[in-house]
């Protein structure tokens, strides 16, 4: 099942997360040689776009594993895993404008299916001036990737998890006034885990993006800020490639910052937090 994502929130994320680590231009070899071959001219233009790509168990909600033995998790996914993504050409005829960082997400099948489901070549939904084109090969996240806060915010706190570190963020643009579930006296933040906030080292075109204080809990970041890399997952026995876990949460004021850490979070009886599907937001 392939489904467009439309939600501003992950929208503007996932067009963040591309931009910031240039996904789009650096796309497989075969990408890049079929648009050196492309016939170009007035009334026809090219550019690379990314399609990213999910396991069921890479969802909100789900009980499912997508690494290790694939069997079920211990409580509902909290958020959503990004890792899977791949280059998409597409053509937009007379210079339509092509709204950049518009996805499509796949619902893939067990691993055994992965290759199959991935490598269908099915483009659908990205807009009327989209021409097929074609997709290339899956790739997926490195410990380079660097992740950038989606919004102007304050840093709540920063708490391990088990592939690294989570920074929740409190980001005042979100209105909470929509959210179904209301916890009255609360805050929306967004919770990016498995992170290394520790960067030891950045491109110098990069390094006036970091945030201010790197990382201190109060501190104000704004959007585009650097806040972390992917954690390093090679040690890890499971397989499970580096990702970022996005969640979005509504919490009560009345629970102090220093305990917002996943004791909280991944304790499905507690009722002072709630957490939000991000591709519905």
């Amino acid at each position: 099942m392939t489904e467009q994502i439309t939600k501003n929130f992950l929208q503007s994320l996932l067009k963040s997360i591309d931009q910031i680590n240039h996904l789009s231009l650096f796309g497989s070899g075969e990408t890049e040689a079929k648009l050196a071959t492309q016939d170009w001219n007035s009334d026809t233009s090219r550019l690379v776009e990314l399609e990213w790509l999910f396991y069921p168990g890479m969802l909100f909600g789900s009980l499912l594993k997508w690494w290790g033995d694939w069997r079920e998790r211990y409580t509902r996914h909290e958020g959503v895993d990004i890792a899977f993504y791949r280059s998409v050409i597409a053509q937009l005829q007379n210079n339509s404008n092509f709204s950049s960082g518009i996805c499509n997400y796949r619902n893939t099948g067990s691993l055994s299916d992965m290759d199959s489901n991935f490598n269908t070549g099915s483009c659908r939904d990205m807009g009327e001036n989209f021409d097929s084109g074609s997709c290339r090969d899956t790739q997926s996240f490195n410990p380079n990737i660097i992740i950038p806060a989606v919004a102007d915010g304050t840093i709540l706190n920063i708490c391990d998890d088990f592939l690294g570190k989570s920074v929740v963020i409190d980001h005042p643009s979100f209105n909470s006034t929509h959210l179904q579930s209301k916890i009255e006296n609360s805050t929306v933040a967004v919770i990016y885990s498995h992170l290394c906030v520790e960067i030891q080292s950045i491109d110098n075109h990069l390094k006036n993006r970091l945030a201010k204080n790197h990382l201190n809990v109060g501190a104000n970041v704004e959007k585009g800020q650097i806040i972390g890399t992917v954690a390093d997952t090679s040690m890890r026995k499971s397989g499970i490639v580096p990702h970022l876990h996005i969640s979005v949460a509504q919490i009560s004021a009345e629970i102090p910052c220093c305990e917002l850490n996943w004791n909280l979070f991944g304790n499905p009886a507690c009722e002072s937090v709630k957490f939000f599907d991000p591709m519905r937001i």
